[in-house]
Order: structure tokens, then sequence, then C-alpha cells
């Protein structure tokens, strides 16, 4: 997972066919064993880009996840709680895994009595066919590139086996082998590319909300480009999985203008807005007293940066990359972007909701360009520097801040300015050596620091193309290679050396700021909580007041 529509590294074109699917409900009555209390109806708006895919191997947007949450049940799942309690995994189809082999094969004990909003069972045998779906090339989804680790990947992504043999499905357990040690298989195995399906699903995209849901809710129709509207799901069995779902119905309408998201919802023309409010409504919302106890502000767990190629002069030079990094004034773009309401300016890589994160202070938030010249001079590379550099069009102004300032250190860029649709399958190319991107957002995808690192910034995935910095020194490999092994606080405190290591000695981003998440409701609602993983509201809280 710009306060981005986008998740990190979405892969997704957006939905472009026309069509109406309604479900044929199978069960009419609830089932005795759903305690959940009765509700009414809410309207929670989306934008016109909110929804990427609607098929769960390739959906990767920040808002699809949350839909996901309140209609898919994966192996474990979030509670429904903000902050820290609501990073803690707890029981889904699954119980709590058990580890053995040294941390290389998992355990998942199965839950009987769950099934799909058609009414048949969720068994072992879907677990492990919705992994192989997710993984299978021919789907070109992202799950792939977060699960090389498991025995037996390579082979089945090769077509070399019919089945991942790592992934081994009894009628009581589920058990994943793994090629090495690993502290982040529980949290890797829950995210969302991974609710499950029947086997036999189809290994081609399923875009029309037709597949059965094994949540809270299911999808009673689906207009792409214009609603979606969720109802509760009469199959769900609550007793397991947990009392979820407050309301009936969830109404969702597509293409609200995220400027005039705070107008609608103070008019009571909408409950609330899937993503947070733009810079200027959440400023004006957290001024306003009438809408005292309906405004809520919430970090992000995300990072947006600048990222320097380490393939392309003068970047592959270590000491321009810290001149750059002490001669940003990050305080100055915090201001650019909505003001230290919406944005906290930071030097680092994990954002301050991650557990173990330190603020080590390795670069001035307001610069330094005294130090930024002297570190020029001392790299030896002759001045000026002419660039052509790459800007999303959402953050040019952000990018003309950067252009004055790395002028001043005799770095003159010109900006590529462009959607990330078009800018980022040119970047993801190691080939094509782009010198430098700006304004790069990133949320987790699960709340570990390995999500951060891996993907970004290993040095063994440099050809990769989420790895658009390019840091590929091999020295750092050993600290990659003993935090991705670790569990519990030690793995939290390696990550955050590693961290401070990485921004002091090397220097490969300039990290800028984390985002302050604002949201408003209605005085119609109640039952806002932020789900501090997906950085949304948690749409199976919310409820009509009585």
């Amino acid at each position: 997972m710009s306060r981005r529509t986008i998740r990190s590294g979405a892969l997704a074109a957006l939905l472009t066919m026309v069509a109406v699917i309604a479900w044929a409900s199978t069960a009419v009555a609830r089932p005795a064993h759903d305690s959940r209390a009765a509700g009414g109806t809410v309207t929670v708006a989306l934008g016109t880009s909110s929804i990427d895919h609607m098929d769960p191997a390739l959906w990767y947007y920040a808002t699809t996840w949350t839909i996901a949450d309140a209609t898919c049940t994966t192996l474990l799942r979030y509670p429904d709680a903000s902050g820290q309690a609501g990073t803690k995994l707890v029981p889904g189809l699954a119980a709590l895994p058990t580890a053995s082999n040294g941390g290389k094969s998992w355990t998942f004990r199965w839950r009987s009595g769950a099934t799909f909003s058609n009414g048949k069972p969720i068994t072992t045998a879907d677990m492990k066919y919705t992994f192989e779906r997710a993984l299978d090339p021919k789907l070109a989804g992202p799950a792939p590139y977060f699960f090389t680790d498991i025995v037996g990947v390579n082979a089945f992504e090769k077509g070399k086996t019919k089945h991942v043999s790592g992934i081994v499905a009894t009628s009581t357990s589920l058990t994943f082998k793994l090629t090495g040690r690993s502290g982040s298989l529980p949290q890797r195995v829950s995210m969302k590319w991974l609710c499950p399906v029947p086997v036999g699903t189809a290994v081609k995209p399923i875009e029309d909300g037709s597949l059965p849901s094994t949540g809270p809710y299911m999808i009673k129709s689906y207009t792409p480009a214009r609603e979606l509207d969720l109802v509760r799901n009469p199959s769900y069995n609550a007793k397991l999985l947990g009392s979820r779902g407050k309301a009936d119905e969830i109404k969702m309408p597509i293409g609200v203008d995220p400027q005039q998201a705070l107008l609608k919802v103070k008019a009571g023309e909408i409950d609330t807005y899937i993503e947070p409010l733009l810079a200027g409504p959440a400023n004006q919302a957290l001024r306003d007293p009438s809408l005292k106890g309906r405004v809520f502000s919430y970090a992000e767990a995300g990072i947006h940066y600048i990222w320097m190629n380490n393939d392309v002069p003068p970047f592959d030079n270590v000491k321009v990359r810290q001149a750059v990094n002490y001669a940003i004034d990050r305080n100055q773009i915090a201001k650019i972007v909505g003001g230290f309401g919406v944005a906290r300016p930071t030097d680092q890589i994990l954002p301050p909701t991650m557990a173990g994160w330190r603020d080590y202070h390795a670069y001035p938030l307001g610069g330094n360009l005294a130090k930024a010249r002297q570190l020029m001079s001392q790299s030896g590379v002759a001045t000026p520097v002419s660039l052509r550099v790459d800007c999303y069009d959402g953050d040019v102004k952000v990018g003309e801040v950067v252009q004055q300032e790395l002028a001043k250190i005799g770095i003159r860029i010109t900006l590529h300015i462009g959607p990330s649709s078009t800018l980022d399958p040119v970047q993801d190319k190691r080939s094509n050596r782009v010198p430098m991107g700006m304004v790069q957002g990133w949320t987790q995808d699960y709340p570990d620091p390995e999500d951060f690192f891996t993907p970004l910034l290993d040095p063994r995935l440099a050809d990769q193309p989420g790895h658009k910095a390019r840091f590929d020194d091999k020295s750092a490999i050993p600290m990659f290679q003993r935090a991705f092994s670790l569990t519990g606080p030690a793995r939290f405190a390696a990550y955050q050396k590693l961290d401070e290591t990485i921004m002091r000695r090397w220097a490969p981003w300039v990290p800028l700021f984390n985002t302050n998440d604002v949201f408003v409701i209605s005085n119609k609602v109640t039952g806002f909580v932020f789900h501090p993983i997906y950085n949304r509201v948690n749409l199976s809280l919310l409820a009509p007041k009585s």
C-alpha cells in the first residue's frame, strides 16, 4: 500500500467492463449460531480508482483489501481493533500455527465448521488450491513474490509440477515446508490474495464479484465504476469466526470525488469515505467544531520517500546520496503536502507504527545545506549534473521543492511528470536505468518490517520491479538474512538496526514523511474503527445509530 489509493507495488489495471452481478441466495435464514446484532444500512463511498480487481488472487489496493476483510476469512486474521492490538493475529479458518524444524515448517490445525456463502464447507483442500491458484503464473498476480521460500514453489511456477510440494493438506491440518527459517509466515499467509476459493475455480481473472464469500459479508451486486453492494453472509459462522458484520447492508457508491467527500458526509449523503480525506478537507475537518466526536486521525503504517538508483551516476556514489539526504528540507515538504496534521517528517525507512521503532535521527529534518555541499565536494563528482527525474503527477509540488533544493548542491533535475500507470512499468525494469523517482509511497502488506526491507531493499532482489533503488551491496546481505530468521522482539530490534545502518552507511533513499490518515463519519452511524493493517475504516464494525 500519495496517500495511495493503490497499495504498494499494485500490478493491476482498473476494470473497464460494466456488469451487474446479483447473488442468488441459497440460504435465506441466518444460522442459529450467528449471534451478530441486527442492523440497517450504511453508505461508504469510494473514489473512481478505488478498486483494482475483484479477484482475490489479483487485488492489491488498500481499498480492495479492506473490502476483502469484510468478505473473506483467511487462515488467520487480524482482530477488530485499532493500534497494536489490531496487529496481533488471531485464529481464522485455522488455529494459530506451531513451528517445527527450526522454523522451517509451520502447521495450521484446521477449525471445522466454516462454510462458503453458498453453504459448502471450506476444507484444507480448498485452501491448498487457493494458494496454488494465487501462485499460478497464468494469473500473473503478486502473491508469488511473497512465497518463494515455500518448498516446491519454483518448480510449480515453471510448470514442472502440478502442485506445490511444500504445502501439505490433510483433513485436519495444513503444513508449509520452507527452504529456510522464517518468522513471518503467519503474517504472509494472512494476506488477502489468499481469501479461500473452492477447488476447481478457474485459473483466470474472475472480476464480476461472483466468487463465494467466506467473511461476514458477501457481494449482492457489483457494477464496476458505479456501485458495490455488500450484504450479510447468511452462511457465516459467527460463533467460530467471530461476531463481525454489524450492519445488514453496506452500499458503496463508486466515483465520489474525494474533494467532495467531506461535504457529502456533512450533508448526510454518505456515511463515510473509505479512503482518508485529502489534505485540504482533512485539515478543515480537524478544525471543525461541529464534527466533534466524528473526526478520526491515525498514523498510517507506511512511508513516502524518494529513491535514488544506485546503478546510475551520480547516485552510484554514496557521498552524493548522503548529500541529497542532507539537502532536503523534510519539514518544508510536510508543509507542502498539507501540514503536520497529515504528514510527519521522517528520515528513516520504518514507520513509527512498527513494533520496535526508534527515532535515531540520521539526518536533520530541516536539512543542512552546508553539510550537503561538503559531501558533494568529497564525492569527487563534477557539478553541475543534469538529470531527468520521474515524478508522479500527484506529487509535482514536492518535486518542485526537491528540484530547487538539489540545484543548490549542483544537481539540476528536470521533472518527468506522469501517472504511476505510465512511470512504474519503465522504472520496474532495471535495464532502463531511471535515475530517481519521487515520490514513492509504500504501505505495509502485513505488520512486519520484512515487508519494507525484503521487496524494496534486499540486495539479493535488486533486479525485482519494486526494488527501484537497485541497492545491491553484498556486504549487507548477512544483516538481511539474520533479521529475516529471527522472531519476537529480537526480530524487530534487528530490523531497526538494519534501518539505521542502511540510512547512515548507504542512504539509498530519502525518506520524506509518514502520513496521518483523517476520516470523518456522518451523525447517522457509529462503530468507526481504524484498521491498522489496511489503513482504512473497518467495514465490519460500522452500523447505523439505533
